[in-house]
């Protein structure tokens, strides 16, 4: 095999000619901004920022730490190796810092390659002052992205005949002011393939690339947007990039990772309204108050709230046991949230004080937070706590659950009669046959029990009882917990490497039957095996809920029966999965215990008698005389209030044998329907909660509060209208009227610059994320202005707005190298040609399992596994079977804490926080996830097998195929000859299996294709 992967490796050196010279596109913004601001700003910014300059150092901008202190500079641009700061995060010389905490290996390698990269600071200041202004509302006035944007006049050119549009003119004036020329127009069948993913995130069909490469009539490329904008697709690519920003994810990562089973609704949500085209304006607002906006029917209520679950999605720590503090972490994460995706601002950061460089107090940041505390996204903030969600009605789904909940009511009003005509006729006969009070007589004389009859008393507390602490295992890898819950209150719970299990040691004195206890708290059902000697005891044992994790609902329940010899023996319990909080074991012999069910149960069956009129008549006999009961005083007794049918709460255990059947048949079908009872649809979402205004809270701490902070708007952005809220609202249909009035500064800003960075492969501002005081500055203010005006003017049409970007020169130049051009614009922030782009690990995923021709289309729903807040394992994704489906990436689960190794190896957004652009790197896992992973050895097989199975078909004709799916392009020659001596070296290698020979060889060449620079790249 070795011989097979460098021939391949070959194969590419010959097939994939380069046809851009390089990518000269960096990702400097990105890494700096979500990896290395974090990192100098936290750990750093304390004893080395504004307030504090430690051995006179300074770490807020690029110039402070090129300068240094006084052991000179920090950063050497270039020079990782050379650089003072790497050096004493890294290494600890010629001293240790952070002096308290290590940085993560993760941090040290994010500054060792930013620093490789040249230590590229957006909007970075050219001095270093002695002390950092204080930004206010005044201030903000001097932001160009606090403005409204005003719509320019599309500038006048030299070469009108290149443009377009008036985007061109705005692209070209820049240019030609620098004496740069535009790029020359793509190749067609570039342009095709360009389009296609870009809209749908697939590659074309060979038959779409031909028919646009031989249609040359003038709108043939506007057509062909049009129908591209028409396809579902088109959502599901668009709809993918909004979820990076509304950090989508099936669980809930932290703490506490459990499944959001319902948030596919949300996504589907996302998905509809982007091939819908809802406007804008209206699809910011139902995510941020949906629910309450007016509704023409039930359908649009439910979509209106499912659109809500924008507010509830997010990462929480479930387990936090300060409520409050849980609350307002999960405000502070649905705020800067909210600021990021809609905004590009980082509201977040005046949570403790007031921002550091952008114009929002800790007042403002009150104001926003009070309308999200005044929302209700949580039932509760116990541990563990619980999102909220509402039922959403759907067609179909809806009616089919009335109709069986219907059938439902009628079968148990049907069982109820039965049992209640059965529970008449064993009272009546009671009365005149005796038997039952009888035989119970005799059962109490012959096993001489004392003591009254009392289920609730455990075994555990009777005497002989045997109990076995948790915590104090022999062996096992549960965890022992002697202070979460209190002074000598010790659990055990989760271990590490699975199965979680403790072996206990005990000794019995005597011979016989014992009684085996459980006592635990569970908040969830996590049924444990239980082995006494290696032999199971029952199917499973503490299985049962009871209400919480935490000590004060720690129960006692029975396990099982067991014959035990005099002897020592071991106790073993074990689980391939989370465990319940366990306490005690008790283990009991039978003659100390106070109930002996089983003999109960054995009496019951052969008299013949109903087991719970048995029951009843123990009980009372305990109770009141001990012994076999006088014939005559029976039906005194039954017919008195306090006689043995007083308490019968279980009916059906009063009814005959016969009866008893012909209930457990009608029980057994109810149970059958309950199970199979279509669930009630239900989305995470959005309510209004308990209102009120927030005060500050003082360095972020909610015990330490400062000034009232009515709910308002940041006051340094400057709008026209500023909408009131009512006494009674949460404010979040006032914020987002705010938000989305025409002329506000920063909403169609923002989301045209995302547009164009997903189109570009950059923004007109680099930070797209990032509008405040260090993000960057507009390359081309003028055009950015002018998209947004448009966009507005558009009713907030996405879809136009694509029209507007590609049918224009601008978009549909190649990516040729120029070097004089490079030398002025290395970074092409004015757009002198198109970007190559590494496709996103979904549209690689897609693609590959596109052009082997077993792409699943169908829409919407979800592939989840796990109920809802159920555990989501740490090994979910490399273990569940539905991301080895052929349905589209953006339905497979999102797994926080546990990415599919593939999104993984592709750059996948981090879907625990908001991300407007993706980090692309090159790493060694990316080119083994496309030589060896179980996706591509599959769809290679499956693609090589379609290949052969046109008999008539020649290797050339095979050879063209292949390109044309992959690349959307036909081979050259000297690519077509190389393949064939390429397959034919393969047939002979495999020659030792003729049968398979051929399909080997091919499966190989899909596998080379694949795995190259073309394939993975958009030119």
């Amino acid at each position: 095999m070795p011989r097979t992967l460098f021939a391949i490796l070959t194969l590419q050196l010959f097939m994939i000619p380069a046809r851009c010279a390089g990518n000269f596109q960096t990702a400097d913004a990105t890494l700096f901004e979500k990896q290395v601001r974090p990192v100098l700003q936290g750990k750093c910014a304390s004893c080395h920022g504004p307030e504090k300059q430690k051995s006179g150092l300074r770490v807020d901008s690029r110039a402070a730490l090129m300068a240094g202190g006084e052991s000179g500079p920090a950063i050497i641009p270039g020079n990782p190796d050379a650089s003072l700061l790497l050096h004493v995060v890294e290494k600890g010389e010629p001293y240790s810092m952070p002096p308290k905490e290590k940085l993560r290996k993760e941090e040290i390698l994010a500054i060792k390659a930013w620093i490789k990269a040249g230590a590229g600071w957006p909007g970075d200041p050219t001095g270093v002052t002695s002390k950092a202004p204080v930004p206010s509302a005044q201030s903000g006035a001097s932001l160009w992205s606090f403005k409204p944007p005003i719509a320019p006049a599309p500038p006048k050119v030299a070469d009108s005949g290149w443009c377009r549009s008036p985007i061109d003119r705005f692209i070209l004036a820049g240019l030609e002011a620098r004496g740069m020329r535009p790029a020359p127009r793509v190749a067609r069948h570039l342009l095709v393939r360009r389009a296609t993913i870009d809209l749908t995130g697939l590659p074309p069909t060979q038959d779409e690339v031909a028919d646009f490469v031989n249609d040359e009539s003038p709108d043939s490329f506007s057509r062909l947007v049009d129908r591209l904008l028409a396809s579902p697709a088109y959502g599901e690519r668009w709809g993918r990039h909004w979820l990076d920003l509304a950090r989508y994810a099936d669980s809930n990562g932290m703490d506490e990772n459990m499944a959001h089973a319902n948030a596919f609704r949300y996504r589907d949500w996302v998905i509809r309204a982007f091939n819908q085209d809802k406007p804008y304006d209206r699809f910011l607002t139902e995510q941020l108050a949906g629910d309450l906006l007016p509704a023409a029917d039930p359908d649009e209520r439910s979509r209106n709230i499912t659109a809500t679950g924008f507010l509830v999605i997010g990462p929480k720590m479930l387990a936090e046991d300060d409520p409050r503090k849980m609350e307002m972490d999960i405000v502070d994460e649905q705020l800067d949230t909210m600021g990021r995706a809609f905004l590009g601002m980082t509201f977040g950061c005046a949570r403790c004080h007031d921002h550091k460089y952008d114009p929002v107090s800790t007042a403002d940041y009150y104001a926003l937070a009070g309308i999200f505390k005044s929302t209700k996204t949580m039932e509760n903030f116990r541990v563990v706590a619980m999102w909220h969600e509402r039922p959403v009605p759907e067609n179909g789904a809806s009616s089919l659950r009335e109709k069986a909940l219907t059938d439902i009511k009628v079968r148990r009003a049907e069982l109820d009669s039965l049992i209640d005509a059965g529970f008449k006729s064993v009272k009546a006969d009671a009365t005149l046959n005796h038997a039952a009070a009888i035989a119970a007589g005799h059962w109490i004389e012959s096993e001489k029990v004392s003591g009254a009859l009392s289920p609730a008393m455990p075994a555990a507390e009777t005497s002989g009882a045997i109990v076995l602490e948790a915590e104090k295992f022999n062996r096992g890898n549960l965890i022992r917990d002697f202070t979460s819950y209190g002074k000598d209150i010790g659990v055990v719970y989760n271990g590490g490497k699975l199965p979680n299990f403790a072996e206990y040691d005990f000794t019995t004195t005597s011979e016989g039957i014992y009684q085996i206890d459980t006592r635990h708290a569970a908040a969830e059902a996590r049924p444990v095996k239980m082995l006494i000697d290696g032999e199971p005891v029952g199917e499973t044992v503490a299985a049962h809920v009871t209400g919480s994790w935490t000590p004060e609902t720690q129960k006692w329940n029975f396990a099982a029966f067991v014959s035990l010899k005099r002897a020592k023996h071991k106790l073993r319990i074990e689980r391939n999965g989370p465990v319940p909080h366990l306490d005690k074991f008790a283990v009991v012999p039978r003659k100390d215990m106070r109930t002996t069910p089983m003999d109960l149960v054995s009496l019951a069956k052969t008299r013949n008698l109903p087991i719970g009129l048995t029951r009843a008549w123990v009980a009372w006999l305990q109770e009141n005389k001990n012994r076999v009961p006088d014939e005559r005083e029976i039906p005194g007794i039954i017919a008195s209030a306090t006689g043995p049918f007083k308490a019968a709460k279980d009916r059906d255990q009063f009814v005959r044998t016969v009866d008893k059947e012909q209930i457990e048949v009608i029980k057994s079908s109810l149970a059958k329907s309950e199970k199979e009872l279509p669930a009630e649809p239900m989305a995470m979402s959005a309510s209004e909660g308990s209102i009120g205004d927030l005060k500050v809270h003082l360095r972020g701490n909610y015990l330490t509060l400062g000034k009232d902070s009515p709910r308002d708007f940041p006051k340094a952005i400057e709008t026209a209208d500023r909408p009131k809220i009512g006494a009674g609202a949460s404010g979040r249909l006032e914020l987002a009227r705010w938000i989305t009035q025409k002329g506000h500064p920063l909403t169609s800003r923002v989301l045209v610059n995302r547009v164009w960075h997903w189109h570009f492969g950059g923004g007109l501002v680099r930070t797209p994320d990032n509008f405040g005081a260090l993000g960057s500055r507009p390359a081309n203010q003028p055009l950015l202005d002018w998209l947004a005006t448009e966009f507005e003017k558009d009713g907030w049409s996405i879809k136009k707005l694509h029209q507007r970007i590609m049918n224009t020169s601008t978009y549909q130049m190649s990516c040729a190298y120029d070097g004089d051009s490079f030398r002025q614009d290395p970074d092409n922030q004015l757009f002198w040609r198109m970007n190559r782009k590494r496709m996103e690990a979904e549209v690689i995923r897609d693609g590959v399992i596109f052009v082997a021709g077993d792409l699943d289309r169908t829409t919407g729903g979800s592939l989840m596994t796990v109920g809802n807040h159920k555990y989501v394992t740490s090994t979910a994704s490399e273990k569940f079977d539905q991301y080895h489906v052929d349905r589209r990436t953006v339905y497979l689960p999102i797994t926080r804490s546990s990415l599919y190794e593939f999104l993984q190896a592709f750059d996948f957004a981090d879907p625990g926080s908001s991300n407007g652009e993706r980090v692309t790197t090159t790493v060694a896992p990316q080119a083994l996830a496309l030589l060896n992973s179980r996706l591509v050895n599959e769809k290679t097989l499956s693609w090589a097998a379609k290949l052969l199975s046109d008999s008539a078909a020649t290797d050339q004709k095979r050879i063209r195929s292949v390109f044309l799916a992959a690349y959307s392009r036909p081979p050259e020659k000297p690519e077509t000859e190389e393949a064939a001596r390429f397959i034919a070296a393969l047939k002979t290698r495999f020659s030792g299996d003729p049968s398979k020979a051929s399909l080997k060889a091919w499966q190989e060449f899909c596998r080379a294709i694949l795995a190259s620079s073309e394939f993975i790249h958009v030119d």
